[in-house]
């Protein structure tokens, strides 16, 4: 028997009682009810809260919430309440007290259990009818309240298809924060529900329901342009469900189309604009949850094969002008052919080894092809005079423009992680949704190399001589540290108007130090791989952490507001917490001792991180992994910086959580589960442990570096074989074969 002295206060009055902590929580209701407080009311109807700090109790919170001298509210029951509501907002005379009732609603919802109450009684219709007929304030509350529903992802597929015309009107036409805002994220919660397992699909829930919309309304356009907005709340909704369509289109093979339409309309180049711009922790990660969607979209679009008859090569030889600005005739080659006749020698002209320029871009992919169009486009009257200008040169002194800009594609994916598709850094790069213009800035280097180099086309040696000068350039220009890789600008500068002595310099300064072998293509192929492999090693390094468990030391008091649910008293008795996720890596298990123990329930001394504690069955509470919408780490939100609300605290409080503390968040509002690591360790384990549970960005040094290091040396143990075979690495890829004329063939006999 658990008894707890207690007072409890009901209707204003203050009763002591005791209670029986070990009995379920509805009996212990009947019994306030009916023998402590002896009053006639159906005890079904009622609840208990904490008076400190109103928090709801159950049968999974209440031995640990509840001690010795609290002080209870006996309340109506969240299902009492959600009645009372819903049959006033069903009343016919509403419209007095509408935005009374409705901005109760909206602090109501945040409770889970008022929220199913109130949608297994209808209420999410009239909420949707609320929002269809009402204006200003009231139509502000009702979008907060259902972004609350949301949050809870309870119900939603009973909301109608009309809905989503609804919210896509209020972004386009209101440009009030209060109702912009709660609209946008509501439509970024709908997309990333998926489909409920019914026959009848949801018309609101997942990216499906929502493309048509996106294809007949001018939402991306306004959402672009917010996100230049001066209302940081603003643009940070806008971003968010940016990301969200971005994210949930790859999934529905939607993606390309809605990465061209990101960069038709500017997106990418306005995420650009924010990174250099002073943002706070929460922008900070939207950003880099988009620079690595669009990592992660580079990266197919490299490896998507191109068709011979793409329409993308048709439009890069109506840019180049030939046949129109170059007489025929004119630039024939050491076999007396025209490289400027339309025919079978097209393709040669501009600068293609052969007439299959489909094959020569096999390593590149569409995304090369794509590159090679925005480079022609992006300077018309250069690219046509380069290609002129080269016919009227020896073919061995030409510069090949195709081969050249295809060489910057290689380069740049190698130097912006597009091979592999993962990015261990956590700083900014600006030039990597600046792709295009980057790329073209790097062609223009190597244009410049070559001449400076006087290389010749007809030596394949010379076109990696003058990729290797240009690849020390660019590493000079995308280090952390260089004003150059956070603007186009500074990069242009760098990689075009330095001096070329200098760079040669600095080649020859990095040659010293590193083996030729690692820049050659081959070794660097088998590098991405390895980097892949690595990164995939380290992901289940740090999962198996989180399996493992560890120690955590309970949070402090500081961490939560006046009030909070855990009182100082039990952060002394109880001052260890542990954590584990569960083998099905859906749910994160924890409890709180007095000391650590292990799974046999003896006291321990082990290492923080080693696993050594008690099991699932000992850990009665529970976080849903499937409500984590992100991870927030160590931070101190200026005044006026909007920053998640820890516990209770309201959006614009400062929180200070330690510097090896993080927090995993449900929505804008709602802490699942704080931890503050006892070292660096346990930190860079478990916060990317989290971070690659859900496959988004790491964010520790250490874990970084360990990729990085392991990269490296698993390459170097390669090429140890190939330095102990003595076998040759070629500098430079073959060029493809010319295809058969037929495919007729017989086998000889022996």
């Amino acid at each position: 028997m658990l008894s707890t002295d207690v007072d409890i206060e009901y209707e204003g009055i203050t009763h002591p009682a005791t209670l029986d902590l070990s009995l379920p929580l509805d009996q212990l209701v009947r019994n306030l009810v009916h023998i402590s407080l002896a009053v006639p009311v159906d005890p079904t109807t009622l609840a208990l809260r904490l008076a400190s700090t109103k928090e709801l109790l159950s049968d999974t919170n209440i031995r640990r919430r509840v001690t010795h001298g609290d002080r209870l509210l006996l309340v109506p029951s969240p299902g009492a309440e959600a009645l009372a509501l819903v049959k006033i907002l069903r009343s016919s005379d509403r419209e007095r007290d509408l935005k009374k009732y409705i901005f109760t609603l909206q602090k109501a919802l945040k409770e889970a259990e008022f929220s199913r109450e109130f949608v297994d009684l209808a209420g999410i219709h009239i909420l949707v009818d609320v929002i269809h007929t009402t204006t200003g304030n009231a139509l502000a509350y009702a979008l907060t309240s259902m972004l609350h529903l949301c949050e809870h992802a309870y119900g939603l597929e009973k909301l109608p298809g009309s809905f989503l015309d609804d919210l896509t009107q209020i972004i386009l036409t209101q440009a009030l924060t209060t109702i912009s805002r709660p609209a946008t994220l509501i439509l970024a919660q709908l997309v990333s529900t998926p489909q409920p397992p019914t026959t009848t699909p949801a018309p609101c829930l997942s990216y499906a329901s929502i493309h048509p919309l996106l294809q007949g309304s001018s939402l991306l356009q306004a959402l672009s342009g917010r996100l230049s907005s001066p209302d940081f709340l603003l643009a940070q909704a806008a971003l968010t469900l940016l990301i969200t369509l971005l994210a949930e289109a790859s999934s529905a093979d939607q993606g390309p189309w809605l990465s061209q339409k990101y960069v038709d309309l500017g997106v990418r180049a306005e995420v650009a604009k924010l990174m250099r711009m002073e943002c706070g922790e929460e922008m900070s990660k939207l950003i880099r949850d988009f620079q690595r969607l669009v990592l992660q979209d580079q990266r197919r679009a490299k490896r998507s094969a191109i068709q011979a008859d793409d329409s993308r090569f048709d439009t890069l030889w109506e840019l180049s002008g030939i046949g129109r600005s170059i007489p025929s005739g004119s630039g024939s080659d050491e076999s007396g052919d025209t490289a400027l006749d339309t025919g079978a020698r097209r393709w040669r002209a501009l600068g293609f080894e052969t007439e299959s320029p489909h094959r020569e871009l096999l390593r590149v992919g569409s995304l090369g092809l794509d590159l090679l169009v925005s480079a022609a486009k992006a300077d018309p009257t250069y690219f046509r005079d380069h290609i002129s200008a080269q016919q009227a040169r020896p073919m061995e002194r030409r510069c090949p423009w195709a081969r050249t800009a295809a060489e910057a594609v290689e380069l740049l994916a190698d130097q912006l992680h597009i091979s592999t598709g993962y990015a261990t850094g956590t700083a900014f790069q600006p030039l990597q949704l600046l792709l295009p213009e980057t790329h073209h800035v790097t062609l223009l280097a190597i244009h410049r190399a070559w001449k400076e180099l006087g290389a010749s086309s007809s030596s394949p040696r010379d076109l990696a001589t003058v990729s290797a000068l240009v690849l020390s350039q660019l590493r000079y220009a995308l280090r952390e540290d260089s004003p150059s890789s956070l603007g186009l600008w500074d990069f242009r500068r760098t990689m075009l108007e330095g001096d070329f002595a200098q760079d040669r310099v600095r080649q020859l300064r990095d040659l010293a130090v590193e083996d030729d072998l690692l820049s050659k293509l081959p070794v660097r192929s088998l590098r991405d791989r390895i980097y892949r492999e690595s990164y995939e090693f380290m992901k289940q390094q740090r999962i198996d952490c989180l399996l493992r468990g560890a120690w955590f030391p309970t949070p402090p008091p500081f961490l939560l507001p006046p009030g909070s649910t855990v009182p100082s008293r039990s952060v002394r008795q109880r001052p260890w917490r542990y954590y584990r996720l569960s083998p099905d890596k859906r749910t994160l298990h924890w409890g709180e001792f007095s000391e650590r123990t292990g799974l046999d329930g003896s006291a321990t001394s082990g290492s923080m991180s080693t696993g050594e504690g008690p099991g699932l069955e000992k850990l009665p509470d529970k976080v849903d992994l499937m409500l984590v919408t992100h991870i927030v780490v160590g931070l101190i939100p200026g005044p006026g910086i909007p920053s998640k609300r820890m516990e209770g605290w309201p959006v614009h409080s400062a929180v200070s959580l330690p510097p090896l503390g993080f927090a995993l968040m449900c929505g804008s509002e709602r802490t699942l589960a704080t931890f503050v690591a006892p070292d660096r360790q346990v930190f860079a384990e478990w916060t990317d442990g989290f971070h690659m549970l859900f496959d988004r960005n790491i964010g520790s040094k250490e874990t970084a570096d360990l990729i990085q290091g392991l990269t490296e040396t698993m390459t170097r143990v390669y090429l140890l074989g190939v330095g102990a075979e003595r076998v040759e690495v070629p500098t430079f890829r073959e060029p493809p074969s010319e295809p058969p004329e037929d495919y007729d063939f017989y086998y000889s006999e022996l």
